[in-house]
């Protein structure tokens, strides 16, 4: 469950040097100042690190170095458990010799890989938010194609973003051989600076689990409206107006419609009449119901979501 984490951690002359080594970390100059990096080659282990001033920097996926280490290449598609995670972060600093209690968490990610049975493009581009009241919106990524990915807002201080992106197009784009229809959703934390202790308790992982599936529940798909049986299709499109735009707004809108004469008066009068009796005779008779999409991915989301938090 875990995936991208930035470790912070304060680091003696003998564990700078020790880290140096196992990271393959080269020396670099910036002025009179001498610190070590990671090569660009760095991204090819799944961990990226800085060591400057006796504090060390270090960015890392969970997800693709257990892949790594399993022999499967730098791949975050598969299916992948919180019990993996938090093996392949002792894994990792039992390898640093870099005791937990010596380290902060600044940025982590929670994420889920589902296998969908359509294009991943049909579930972005319905989802329209997350959150109760569907307070956080979601926004098409500019950085990709169209409905590819999509977030909520993304601005420096905020400190949790939800994601939703085609995993599959993402590393076709890389050149990396992938299985087809693969969705992925993940929670960013970030500007944390918690405890590494802290965020690996159990309490806390149970909290942090917890919150992804309620989040992750939450998700707002665009949806039609729907009739009672015999509903006429005029009446139907007055009802998708109401229960999109909203009582007030639809009316207003139409009476604008009718003054700037796009539509004639006995449509406005039969638009007035049915928003006058909207809420004695006709709101009962339509609801806004899930589609094929949103009931697909509720049930995927749940069977992947029940062997990943283990």
């Amino acid at each position: 469950m875990f995936d991208e984490m930035t470790f912070k951690s304060k680091v003696t002359h003998e564990q700078a040097e020790h880290i140096i080594d196992k990271l393959y970390l080269q020396e670099c100059t910036r002025g009179e100042a001498v610190y070590w990096q990671s090569s660009a080659y760095g991204k090819f282990d799944a961990v990226h690190a800085i060591i400057m001033d006796g504090k060390l920097t270090m960015r890392f996926s969970c997800h693709k170095l257990w892949s790594k280490w399993a022999g499967e290449g730098l791949d975050n598609s598969r299916p992948f458990s919180m019990t993996d995670a938090l093996a392949t972060i002792s894994a990792l600093l039992s390898l640093l010799q870099l005791p937990s209690e010596q380290v902060r968490c600044d940025r982590f990610e929670l994420g889920l890989s589902m296998a969908v049975p359509d294009d991943p493009l049909r579930y972005i581009s319905s989802v329209e938010s997350i959150g109760d009241a569907g307070h956080k919106e979601f926004f098409v990524d500019a950085n990709y194609q169209k409905d590819r990915q999509r977030t909520t807002l993304r601005a420096r201080t905020y400190k949790k973003i939800f994601k939703i992106y085609d995993k599959t197009y993402e590393m076709q784009e890389k050149g990396h051989e992938v299985s087809a229809n693969i969705l992925r959703i993940e929670t960013i934390y970030k500007r944390q600076s918690m405890p590494l202790d802290t965020l690996l308790s159990p309490d806390n992982i149970r909290r942090l689990l917890q919150r992804f599936w309620t989040d992750w529940c939450s998700i707002q798909f665009s949806r039609d409206v729907v009739g009672c049986k015999g509903t006429k299709a005029s009446q139907l499109e007055k009802a998708r107006g109401i229960m999109t735009q909203g009582l007030t707004e639809y009316r207003s809108a139409q009476r604008r419609e009718y003054l700037d004469r796009r539509i004639s008066k006995k449509t406005w009068e039969t638009i007035r009449t049915f928003c006058d009796q909207w809420k004695d005779r006709w709101c009962s008779m339509f609801i806004m119901a899930p589609g094929q999409l949103e009931t697909t991915y509720r049930s995927i989301m749940s069977d992947t979501y029940a062997y990943a938090r283990t």
